[in-house]
């Protein structure tokens, strides 16, 4: 297996340099990758939607649907996939960020039975005044 970094998935997607495109449609889309298949870590995963949102302007339903895109991909191994998912469809009509909904997937998924935290968008969770 072989770990990648969040701009090498962000050519994947938004194509807006040919050179890097082509490089990394290569590596994702060789031959090798059924026997030796890519690590995306759910870091990757944040950083891919806020560079999406930040940088490229895209709106949720278009971050939700390329980060869905990367989930199906066979030769891809999502890091805590379940987790991911789950978050991505908490994310898609909640108000909290869509690290703020990994974290409690991740909790969850762990046994916690709720994640605490001062975010107001979250008030289910929220500590303090």
């Amino acid at each position: 297996m072989i770990g990648v970094d969040t701009n090498v998935l962000v050519r994947l997607l938004v194509e807006d340099d040919e050179r890097q495109f082509s490089a990394t449609y290569g590596l994702v889309n060789a031959p090798e990758r059924t026997e030796d298949p890519i690590f995306v870590s759910a870091i990757v995963v944040i950083e891919i939607e806020w560079v999406l949102r930040k940088t490229y302007q895209r709106g949720k339903t278009e971050i939700a649907e390329a980060i869905e895109q990367l989930c199906n991909r066979a030769n891809l191994v999502i890091d805590d996939l379940e987790a991911v998912r789950a978050a991505l469809q908490a994310w898609q009509t909640g108000k909290a960020d869509l690290a703020d909904y990994l974290i409690a997937a991740l909790a969850r998924q762990r046994g916690a039975r709720t994640t605490m935290t001062f975010d107001q968008a979250r008030p289910e969770s929220r500590i303090g005044g």
